[in-house]
């Protein structure tokens, strides 16, 4: 089925997955647009998060290389 996707997931502690189908969750949503937006809401917010978090995680992995470089110069 090519709506079906396969992953493999490590983690460090205890975690649960959920899993629905495109279609059930696209009814889910549209049957209940107050809940949909709640629902969508809280996972673009989660999103912002990580990309955030991933953003300075990297803007200080780049900072502490150029620090090093700048360091190897003097």
């Amino acid at each position: 089925n090519p709506h079906i996707s396969k992953s493999t997931v490590r983690t460090n502690q205890e975690t649960h997955v959920w899993q629905i189908k495109q279609e059930e969750f696209r009814a889910f949503m549209t049957g209940d647009p107050a809940v949909g937006l709640v629902i969508m809401t809280a996972l673009a917010k989660e999103l912002c998060r990580r990309i955030h978090q991933d953003s300075e995680r990297t803007m200080h992995m780049v900072d502490e290389v150029h620090t090093a470089s700048y360091e190897a110069d003097i």
